[in-house]
């Protein structure tokens, strides 16, 4: 009686392995080794081969199975994967390859798990191609996007924030194009910076400001002066949220500062209040504001603010009382 369970359990169990082995997503191989008379292999002969295994190498069955691998695939030899599958009959190694085979009618990449299986191996195919061919696509784009990145004239520099206890103690690089290193010497992506011991003034005068962007989700803008390789240089800084950390944008805006020195420098020789604005509209074209572009010492004393307390700040904001005056209608 229990001779007859065991032989009913392998016979249930051949029949299993078959099902097992065909309802497998991945390819499923057998192979043989094949030696010669020194006991060396020269070759590998197929035993079996699931369905998968038959249409990603484009053959029937018919073609393969008693057949040999240099037969079919003869650059097996030359791409020194055969090598490594003597590796695994021989040394027992197992064998996890990721390769791309283009040739003998073929044009895929594959990775292909291999174990010892006697004097043979079983070897598990997965076609990758589709994988390897997305991530061309990204590393093409990604490639694109550091190309027009590095070819702007405005710096660029993406941060991450560092935490500790959930309050923002610095800030890694995660992307920073050729202008913004040219102005920060030292910056590359992965460093890691920390607020306690930032060396560029510059960033730690905006300390404050992108704590509050990555915060609060607010845009930032101010203009400023800053010294890169002994060069005075004005920079328009923009800085918006990008997922927990910002992206600060820098543009060189020293001409214009210099043509606006010049122009000041004319209006302040008037004895007449002399003020530049620029019209805020709404998304129906109406003026809803305006915005301070220029104004001369003049103007400035009698409005009782600094002309740069006033540059680039809306009138409603700093006089809201003008709004229900002629002047301003």
């Amino acid at each position: 009686m229990h001779a007859h369970l065991i032989q009913q359990f392998e016979f249930e169990n051949n029949e299993l392995i078959p099902k097992i082995l065909e309802s497998s997503l991945n390819g499923i191989v057998f192979h043989k080794a094949i030696r010669n008379s020194e006991g060396e292999i020269i070759d590998f002969e197929w035993i079996y081969l699931n369905q998968v295994a038959l249409k990603m190498l484009g053959r029937s069955k018919e073609e393969l199975l008693g057949n040999r691998m240099r037969n079919i695939y003869p650059n097996v030899v030359e791409e020194g994967i055969f090598e490594k599958y003597i590796d695994v009959i021989d040394r027992g190694k197992v064998m996890d390859l990721t390769f791309h085979y283009d040739k003998d009618g073929l044009n895929h990449w594959f990775r292909n798990v291999a174990v010892k299986q006697g004097d043979g191996m079983v070897v598990t195919i997965t076609d990758i191609s589709e994988s390897k061919a997305n991530e061309k696509k990204l590393v093409d784009y990604q490639n694109v996007i550091e190309g027009i990145l590095n070819s702007s004239y405005t710096g660029i520099i993406g941060l991450k924030a560092i935490r500790e206890n959930d309050r923002i103690t610095g800030f890694k690089v995660k992307m920073v194009n050729a202008e913004a290193m040219f102005l920060f010497t030292g910056f590359h992506i992965g460093t890691p910076i920390l607020f306690s011991d930032l060396k560029h003034l510059f960033l730690k005068e905006l300390e404050d400001q992108i704590k509050d962007v990555i915060t609060y989700g607010r845009i930032f803008k101010t203009e400023k002066e800053y010294v890169a390789n002994g060069k005075k240089t004005w920079y328009k800084v923009i800085i918006k949220k990008w997922d927990d950390g910002a992206v600060i944008n820098l543009v060189d805006i020293t001409e214009r500062k210099n043509s606006e020195k010049l122009v000041i420098s004319i209006l302040n020789s008037s004895f007449n209040g002399i003020t530049l604005l620029s019209a805020i509209r709404d998304h129906n074209h109406k003026i809803v504001d305006l915005e301070y572009t220029m104004l001369n010492d003049v103007a400035a004393h009698i409005l009782k603010k600094e002309p740069k307390d006033l540059k680039g700040k809306r009138m409603l904001e700093e006089f809201p009382g003008v709004a229900n005056t002629d002047h301003f209608i």
